[in-house]
């Protein structure tokens, strides 16, 4: 089966202990759980869904995130400052999406 929806508190007790989260291969839309709990990640998949759009606050606090995955989904937009936090990232795979246009 595939996850379709994540609960708000899904991740709840692993805040500071999470470094590596993969949700690949799945069926979600949209990035409705609270990612920015998760200070200590540093390596994000969330490729081959079906997400739609990225929302300014979705990856905020994720100052450790050096590898992001969003390769594959449906993307047609993404809000400006999406990617203003992730000061340590190294790697974005936005490949295979349907975006049209980025704005800085």
């Amino acid at each position: 089966d595939q996850i379709e929806l994540i609960e708000s508190k899904a991740f709840y007790g692993l805040e500071s202990n999470l470094n590596s989260l993969v949700l690949s291969y799945n069926r979600l839309n949209s990035i409705s759980f609270n990612l920015s709990l998760l200070i200590n990640l540093n390596d994000l998949k969330i490729n081959n869904n079906a997400l739609e759009s990225i929302q300014n606050h979705t990856f905020k606090n994720l100052t450790k995130l050096k590898c992001l995955n969003l390769n594959s989904n449906n993307l047609k937009r993404i809000e400006q400052g999406s990617f203003d936090h992730l000061i340590s990232l190294i790697n974005l795979n936005l490949g295979k999406n349907e975006l049209k246009e980025c704005n800085k």
